[in-house]
Parts: C-alpha cells; structure tokens; sequence
C-alpha cells in the first residue's frame, strides 16, 4: 500500500494527520461517491450544503463568497486536479493491469495514492491530500 513519508512538525500542515486518514479512506473507495465529494468541500472550507429542486448538489466557499455546484472530486480528473497545491503542481496517473490506479503529485518530493477500485480521480484525490500535508496555507 501506498502512503506519505512522515514530515518533521514544523513543516506539516496542522490538519495533516487528519488529510493522511482521509486519503486511506479514499484508497480503499469501491467508486466514486457525492457524500465523499462533500466531505472534500468541507475540508477546503464549504460551510453550507443544498440540493435544488432539479437534484444538483451546491455548496457555499466562504474563500470565495461564491455558491458553486459540488464538484465530483471522486469522479472527475478535471475536478480532482483542482486539489492539487500549486506548491506541487506536477502529477500524474498510472493505472496498472491489475485494475489498481496509482497517482503521483510532485516532482522533487512526491506523493502516492491510490485507488484500489481504479478510479482515477479517486487515486490523485488521495496523492493531492497528502501533499497538502505539508503545505501550511
């Protein structure tokens, strides 16, 4: 199994035992899920959830003052990507013959994840959360 290098404190994000739990989670997906997607929007700061009447999921980010649809992190690449710091934006997906898919952010210092359903998304979602873990913005 994949996972992240543990950091010296002084250069981990405070939440980074939080985003390295998460990322497991992740991992071990059977699919994409728009309960997990939401869970994502919280820990990029959505504070306030809705479903309209035609059954699209909102979410309200306070960082921008905005309403936006909830982004299918668990499902799209594109959406995925967005979680990527700029800090490390380099990434990359390798999807294995097994059916496993495996994600690489960063170049110098690298972060795996993985998805054990093979869902892309799904394995740059883990790999984008722990590099986060040692991005303190």
């Amino acid at each position: 199994m994949f996972g992240s290098v543990k950091r010296p404190a002084a250069n981990r994000n405070p939440m980074a035992d939080a985003l390295e739990a998460f990322a497991k989670k992740l991992e071990q997906m059977p699919g994409p899920s728009r309960e997990v997607d939401a869970e994502i929007a919280k820990l990029r700061g959505a504070n306030q959830f809705w479903r309209d009447d035609d059954g699209v999921n909102w979410v309200m980010m306070p960082s921008t003052g905005r309403q936006e649809v909830l982004p299918s992190y668990t499902s799209s690449l594109g959406a995925a990507a967005t979680l990527v710091p700029r800090q490390h934006p380099e990434w990359n997906i390798h999807p294995r013959a097994t059916g496993l898919c495996v994600a690489i952010v960063g170049r110098s210092q690298m972060f795996y994840g993985m998805s054990a359903s093979g869902v892309q998304a799904i394995a740059l979602c883990a790999a984008a959360l722990r590099a986060w873990t040692t991005v303190n913005e």
